[in-house]
């Protein structure tokens, strides 16, 4: 995460004197970019499945994989779209020991019947996310496009759970594999960015936000409006 950070100011940084990014009504702007960190849900995940001596389990993300699009209706007003995809998933293997009492014989007993019964688990949560944004841009420098930004719209979510317990096999004999509606399909995003310009067209952009990735950065690619 450090590097990604540092590479990104660092071409912020280096381009700043040979930049032009002013913005006027009709320009169009349209960003790809990568999110991170996932933390809410890898966190639950985490604690739901934590890993000791007998039970072993992974939590993993994709990070917010994203695009952007943004019309100016005015110099520094903009309407857009923000969409982004995000996974989140945990694996491992879970250990469970089942103490059935003792064999009987004669009034004696033997030892313990203790069985470890080992099983997959594999949980996860997908989320495709659609919101409608409104941008002010800040900036009269011609070096940097400083903005503002908010957004509401609707989270797909697409959760799965399977596990090879034994005790969770339906009557077919196939593992049981089910999914959840439980979640709020509103989504709210809101936060700052800037983006800088290679050339008239192509630049790069960072984002800071609540709502989705604390931290994205991408490509830019500027369409002008035609001069009338």
């Amino acid at each position: 995460m450090k590097k990604i950070i540092l590479i990104s100011a660092s071409v912020f940084f280096l381009v700043l004197n040979n930049i032009s990014a002013q913005t006027k009504a009709g320009d169009v702007f349209v960003d790809v970019y990568y999110g991170f960190p996932d933390w809410f849900y890898k966190y639950q995940f985490r604690n739901d499945y934590p890993s000791n001596g007998t039970d072993k389990f992974n939590a993993k993300s994709t990070g917010f994989i994203g695009g952007r699009i943004e019309y100016l209706i005015a110099k520094r007003i903009g309407f857009g779209l923000d969409i982004w995809y995000v996974k989140t998933s945990v694996s491992g293997t879970r250990t469970e020991t089942i103490n059935y009492g003792y064999n009987y014989n004669d009034g004696y007993y033997s030892t313990p019947l203790v069985i470890q019964n080992k099983y997959d688990i594999t949980e996860s949560l997908g989320r495709i996310t659609a919101l409608g944004r409104f941008i002010v841009h800040l900036g009269s420098s011609s070096k940097v496009d400083p903005y503002v930004h908010v957004g509401f719209g609707y989270v797909n979510y697409k959760y799965n759970y399977t596990s090879t317990n034994v005790n969770q096999q339906n009557s077919y004999g196939s593992y049981r594999n089910y999914g959840s509606d439980n979640f709020i399909p509103i989504g709210a995003r809101a936060g700052f960015g800037m983006g800088v310009f290679f050339n008239e067209h192509l630049g790069a952009n960072i984002d800071l936000g609540i709502g989705g990735a604390l931290f994205t950065t991408g490509l830019t690619y500027k369409f002008f409006k035609k001069e009338e």
